[in-house]
């Protein structure tokens, strides 16, 4: 499962090979990787143990697809709603 995360403001553009990040300095664009898939209940917390997270920030750029097996990923979970680091 893959996803990607966008701050107001800021543009993610894909050309060819390349991802590059655009908008204010404080802002930036979070690459998201599950290893599995995602089981949603109506009424449940989303759980999801290890996801991997790799943030460009604004005036970046990064290959594409993004490697997440590239320094400046860091490790995250979500437990019952809430996003934690592991």
């Amino acid at each position: 499962m893959f996803g990607v995360g966008l701050n107001e403001r800021t543009a993610l553009v894909i050309q060819g090979a390349a991802a590059s990040v655009h908008g204010l300095a404080v802002r930036g664009v979070y690459f998201y990787e599950h290893p599995g898939s995602a089981e949603m209940f109506p009424g449940v917390a989303l759980t999801m143990d290890v996801m991997r997270r790799l943030r460009i920030a604004a005036g970046g750029s990064v290959a594409w697809p993004p490697d997440f097996g590239s320094a400046g990923t860091d490790e995250i979970a979500v437990r019952e709603g809430v996003v934690g680091n592991l």
